[in-house]
């Protein structure tokens, strides 16, 4: 119910601004969210559907892109083409597990095919620059539990550097960071919205959404936790 209610939330965000690309990425999650019902109702051929759907508009997110090739590995609804196709996104990504989809052993072979040839399309400069923010805030309350002076100065600088690596990259994804891209994203915000005095930029994450680079649910998700916790 609550992750209905955060896409609910992402789709009237999306509609409201939807301009240019934004349609389709609008259309994106239109039909993801039918996807989803149709799953929580263990409705699978018609989760299929929707989800083949939603993947004309928009390079599927890695967590559509699993759950279509465990329906078709695990329920045998929807097509070999579009499973695969979600494999090596997944891979690109190195965001790809295999072991969901024993069930069906050349589907389960062809994966891991994919998942041992596939060229990632991660960008080894920015996901180091991501690592290094993560590292950097574990450290400093490694230590303390409670807000000290080095941790608003870390958190203020850990900002600056997501600000700047934004507008080096255009865009922070699974696409060229990987699965932890967001991890560090999420850390930056949660802790600069406790520690700062000003609000965190929440708009280049909202233009991060309309583009299509980064799922609504999960920036609804940070936007909640950031105001309400």
């Amino acid at each position: 119910m609550k992750k209905f209610l955060l896409l609910s939330i992402g789709l009237f965000f999306l509609s409201y601004c939807t301009f240019g690309q934004s349609n389709n990425v609008y259309k994106y999650y239109k039909y993801v969210n039918k996807a989803e019902l149709a799953r929580n109702s263990f409705k699978n051929k018609k989760a299929s559907k929707y989800y083949e759907k939603a993947f004309k508009f928009k390079k599927p997110f890695e967590k559509d892109a699993w759950q279509y090739m465990w329906v078709y590995a695990n329920r045998h609804y929807g097509n070999e083409t579009t499973a695969l196709q979600c494999a090596k996104y997944n891979a690109q990504r190195k965001m790809l597990g295999t072991s969901a989809f024993k069930n069906d052993s050349i589907f389960y072979k062809n994966v891991t095919i994919i998942k041992d040839t596939t060229p990632i399309t991660i960008i080894p400069e920015l996901r180091d620059a991501l690592d290094s923010i993560r590292k950097k805030d574990r450290l400093v309350r490694i230590s303390d539990t409670i807000l000290t002076e080095q941790m608003i100065l870390t958190d203020s600088l850990n900002m600056l550097k997501l600000v700047q690596l934004f507008e080096t990259y255009g865009h922070i994804d699974e696409d060229n960071a990987g699965g932890k891209a967001f991890l560090a994203i999420q850390m930056v915000y949660i802790h600069n919205s406790k520690t700062q005095k000003q609000e965190p930029p929440f708009y280049i994450l909202e233009n991060a959404v309309r583009s299509g680079s980064l799922d609504a649910r999960d920036y609804m998700a940070l936007y909640d936790f950031c105001q309400y916790f």
